[in-house]
């Protein structure tokens, strides 16, 4: 995913990258590690190092959705547009995503649920929650990398997740900045030609090669009328996610 990252056009110390396909990586651009036994590290191809969080089941997420909710009749974009009619929140009903269990945090034992789930909601709301979970789940992972190089200023959001204007714009308002994507989603093709024009010569370096690439979408910003509640929505997935272990261990002795 680091070639992903530079085609993007993310080179820059304190820049933050987003790459969702199957996994979520949220990745903050450092001149060095962070140290924490919450947080990853990955050498970048621009040189320096990327502290990153990742969320592993994001657009498994959506495919599992399609596929169990839906039985695939839709395409993602008709999927996403029926979320889009729903409103954040999604009338009370909060998803959490994790369906391959947490590479860090609670690790493999943790579990994916609906909660608030009733008789009023219907596939649109449960949806949106799958791609409100998927993030605010990220929210809770990119936590500690948050504690020590603080929230992003704006966030740059390729690969197949940032196909999806309303995935973008939830990612806007729950991390409350911009999210900007490329015009070309799969960045892991730009960041190897990159890497490929370096080599040969027509750059001085990768960072120089990514600045000419790279091309964007204009940004999506956050709705201010939108803040509380998303902070709303925050809070109450760190509480509920809290009380997971206990009902995750009383599901371990039905398996």
């Amino acid at each position: 995913f680091p070639v992903a990252i530079l085609g993007s056009g993310v080179t820059r110390p304190g820049a933050v990258s987003d790459i969702t396909g199957t996994s979520f990586l949220l990745t903050c651009l450092r001149n060095g590690p962070l140290v924490d036994p919450e947080i990853m590290n990955v050498a970048l191809a621009s040189g320096g190092w990327g502290a990153f969080a990742v969320v592993d089941a994001a657009g498994d997420a959506i495919r599992w959705a399609a596929r169990s909710l839906d039985r695939n009749r839709h395409d993602y974009e008709q999927l996403s547009h029926e979320a889009s009619t729903v409103p954040p929140g999604a009338d009370g009903l909060m998803f959490l995503p994790y369906l391959t269990g947490e590479r860090l945090g609670q690790g493999p034992s943790s579990r994916a649920a609906f909660l608030g789930l009733t008789a009023h909601h219907g596939p649109a709301h449960l949806h949106r929650a799958v791609m409100e979970g998927v993030i605010l789940a990220m929210n809770e992972a990119y936590s500690p990398i948050m504690a020590q190089a603080g929230r992003p200023e704006t966030i740059v959001s390729a690969a197949g997740g940032a196909r999806s204007d309303l995935w973008l714009s939830i990612k806007a308002n729950i991390f409350d900045c911009p999210v900007i994507a490329p015009e070309e989603p799969e960045a892991g093709l730009i960041g190897a030609a990159c890497l490929g024009f370096t080599g040969s010569g027509h750059f001085k370096d990768a960072t120089e090669a990514a600045s000419a690439l790279a091309r964007y979408r204009p940004p999506i910003v956050p709705d201010p009328a939108l803040r509380t509640r998303y902070s709303e929505m925050a809070a109450a997935f760190h509480e509920i996610r809290r009380a997971m272990p206990l009902i995750n261990s009383a599901l371990r002795t039905l398996s």
